[in-house]
């Protein structure tokens, strides 16, 4: 994974980012509402993959808003989730993306979005904040269930997550993902 974003057409972002989903999101069942690239949510619903080839955070909020909104006025059957791929935009700075993480995240928050909308993010050099405490060992696997092709930014409906973490003890899907990508690798 991860071919420079620069030489890569749209096509081959999409067939790398699908191929990821499938072997990391779908397949080490880093993600347990997903049954697969084109499905995902409680109930069932399609998953879109927008790409914005935008170099700038004025850009990439722009076309976050606009997946917002498709996703607001989308039925969740049809739509449950989206990944907004972004891969001109900090593919090799894991700290700007992790700047326009804390502000989209706040902007939720300060409208009042958060019960409506969760996201994840995604990106090559993923590391938790607290990524001291989990390197070495099998804590890094962590890491890397969050490492993508491309930075990416996904889109959830907070109800579906909400129904799905039923009966799902609090933090397991952390330690399943760990125990998952460990047994892998």
């Amino acid at each position: 994974f991860g071919a420079a974003a620069a030489r890569a057409s749209e096509e081959e972002i999409l067939a790398e980012t699908h191929k990821w989903v499938q072997a990391v999101i779908v397949d080490m069942k880093v993600c347990p509402f997903s049954n697969g690239v084109h499905t995902a949510g409680v109930p069932m619903g399609g998953v879109t993959y927008p790409l914005s080839r935008a170099e700038g955070a004025e850009a990439i909020y722009q076309a976050f808003w606009e997946q917002v909104e498709e996703l607001a006025l989308t039925d969740e059957k049809t739509l449950a989730t989206v990944l907004l791929i972004t891969p001109d935009f900090a593919q090799y700075s894991v700290d700007a993306y992790d700047a326009l993480a804390d502000s989209l995240g706040a902007a939720l928050v300060n409208l009042g979005l958060e019960k409506d909308l969760q996201l994840v993010f995604f990106h090559p050099e993923f590391t938790f904040r607290d990524g001291k405490e989990r390197m070495g060992g099998e804590g890094e696997a962590a890491n890397f269930a969050r490492r993508s092709p491309y930075p990416m930014i996904n889109l959830l409906r907070t109800p579906q997550v909400r129904d799905a973490q039923k009966g799902i003890p609090t933090g397991s899907v952390y330690t399943t993902n760990e125990r998952f990508i460990t047994a892998d690798h």
